[in-house]
């Protein structure tokens, strides 16, 4: 998964520089690197959409219909008209696929294994109104309108590039605002190992309680970002 900011930029919100030797007093350079890792990820999870491109294949399971559940589209009442999740009108079999990651940017490939689960037979299937499936780019999810694949386990193959773009500087800033708090936390672990009552990241210096409040508003600050863009993502579902 792509990061979506760089230690340089964590350093120039906390005014300091990192080291590239471990030997040094704080955070080194590649334990920052990690943390963006895991915030990057962290905000990928916490508002359900993927912040940068990607290229990934996943397998799929078409269920028949007596293993049907409740999903948005029944609300719609679509699967009784024979579209929507289940096609009524070709032996029950499950029609509408949702991918673990949006936006979806294109489904490079799509295929189904019609040797069924004794062998692989896999066949290519065209997507667009004069093919066999639609695209959902933003809500992520795929329909098929004709040739629709039969029940089986891992039967369908989907190679698709999801993702944004461009990183958007929004999320750029939440990320180094959420590395840096755990930049600061590293920081004060050290100290409280040391016996410390002050501490200096870079060019400032704070006592712990001037920490935890830089702390809460760096974090304040992520969120606000962040459930914003969450509320984004959840009403352009809706």
């Amino acid at each position: 998964m792509t990061r979506y900011s760089t230690s340089t930029g964590i350093a120039t919100l906390l005014q300091t520089t990192f080291s590239t030797s471990a030997a040094v007093a704080g955070p080194s350079q590649s334990e920052v690197v990690d943390i963006i890792d895991r915030v990057s990820a962290y905000i990928t999870e916490y508002t359900g959409h993927s912040w940068s491109v990607a290229t990934t294949t996943e397998y799929l399971d078409v269920h028949g219909e007596f293993r049907q559940s409740v999903t948005k589209l029944d609300v719609w009442g679509a699967s009784q008209i024979g579209f929507g999740p289940f096609n009524k009108q070709y032996g029950g079999a499950e029609t509408v696929f949702f991918l673990k990651h949006r936006p979806l940017v294109s489904v490079n490939t799509l295929q189904e294994n019609i040797a069924g689960t004794s062998s692989e037979n896999w066949a290519t299937r065209a997507s667009g109104y004069g093919g066999d499936f639609l695209i959902y780019r933003e809500e992520g999810y795929i329909e098929f309108i004709r040739n629709y694949p039969f029940p089986g386990y891992r039967n369908l193959r989907i190679l698709y590039t999801y993702g944004e773009a461009a990183i958007p500087t929004d999320i750029r800033y939440a990320t180094e605002l959420l590395s840096a708090v755990q930049v600061l936390d590293m920081v004060k672990r050290d100290s409280d190992q040391q016996g410390l009552m002050s501490v200096t990241v870079g060019q400032t210096s704070y006592n712990f309680g001037d920490l935890e409040n830089q702390r809460s508003r760096y974090e304040k600050k992520a969120y606000a970002i962040l459930d914003n863009r969450g509320l984004d993502v959840t009403m352009h579902w809706r």
